[in-house]
């Protein structure tokens, strides 16, 4: 086995889109166009003839260069086909070359250390939809209920550019990490995306078409990803965002993909998700810090 620490402008992207397509645990983030969008630095781990890669955001403080999480990015780490355990190789190399960093490992990796456990929730879409809904939890099934006597619009109208700004509008201060300009290069990838067929946006409107909830999803062969909901004051009361996420997935059930809610270790997030019965597929949280003790 070759384990090689690969510079970016070394990377073939063609041979790592390829490994990333194919690999039992492929996630949409670890495509090169997601990485050259979202990241301002990227090296990788690359195994034989990219077998196996594993992409490394980094960026440099004081000169430091340090392993970082881009936004809109929740898991990374190792991809391959079968067992994607990190080795001891693989961990050595990767702090010989960086002494500070965060790497969010995936959902399949497992690493003989101490990490720390994330949610993410997903629900199977394989199936009817009408099994799907009867596993929702009461509350869930109430809110559906009432709705029901509301002249709501379930809208497939694409608005990437005023889903990003509602979201920037209503939760800017809560993410006070992600720049106005990671917002500018997560919406030109919502257009890249879509070309590729890879992104839409469906939104929940009232009977005067004002938009209550409105959300930005991407898709690969395997999974949706809910990547960012804006919801509206007006939309919070009526509980909108319930009935947008139950009609996508009504949408899409009996299809061989998995909704992928992105989970969240937030109580009132986690609390908001589990009303669907998701399954928790939990990914991993690895910090190292090998710097000389003044810095």
């Amino acid at each position: 086995m070759i384990i090689q620490y690969i510079p970016y402008g070394q990377i073939d992207k063609i041979k790592w889109d390829a490994c990333i397509a194919v690999a039992d645990n492929s996630l949409i983030y670890a495509y090169s166009f997601y990485l050259d969008a979202m990241t301002e630095k990227w090296d990788a781990i690359i195994i034989n003839d990219y077998e196996e890669v594993m992409p490394l955001p980094w960026k440099k403080k004081w000169g430091i260069k340090y392993y970082y999480n881009p936004p809109f990015t929740p898991q990374l780490g190792l991809f391959k086909k079968g067992n994607s355990a990190i080795s001891a190789d693989i961990l050595a190399l990767i702090q010989r070359r960086v002494k500070y960093g965060d790497i969010f490992f995936n959902y399949k990796n497992t690493v003989a250390l101490q990490t720390l456990q994330q949610t993410n929730y997903i629900i199977p879409l394989n199936q009817q939809y009408i099994n799907i809904a009867a596993g929702y939890k009461l509350y869930l099934k109430n809110i559906l209920k009432k709705s029901k006597k509301e002249n709501f619009i379930y809208s497939e109208k694409e608005n990437f550019d005023t889903a990003v700004a509602l979201y920037q509008q209503y939760y800017f201060e809560r993410t006070p990490h992600v720049t106005k300009i990671d917002y500018e290069h997560f919406l030109n990838l919502c257009k890249l995306l879509s070309i590729k067929k890879m992104a839409f946006t469906r939104s929940i409107l009232d009977s005067n078409n004002e938009i209550l909830s409105t959300s930005i999803f991407f898709v690969d062969k395997k999974r949706i990803y809910y990547i960012m909901n804006a919801n509206t004051p007006k939309g919070k009361v009526k509980e909108s965002n319930s009935i947008l996420l139950d009609s996508v997935i009504k949408e899409f059930s009996e299809k061989k993909l998995f909704f992928d809610f992105e989970g969240s270790d937030i109580k009132g997030i986690k609390f908001f998700y589990e009303k669907f019965n998701p399954v928790n597929e939990p990914y991993f949280y690895y910090h190292f810090n090998n710097l000389p003790r003044l810095l």
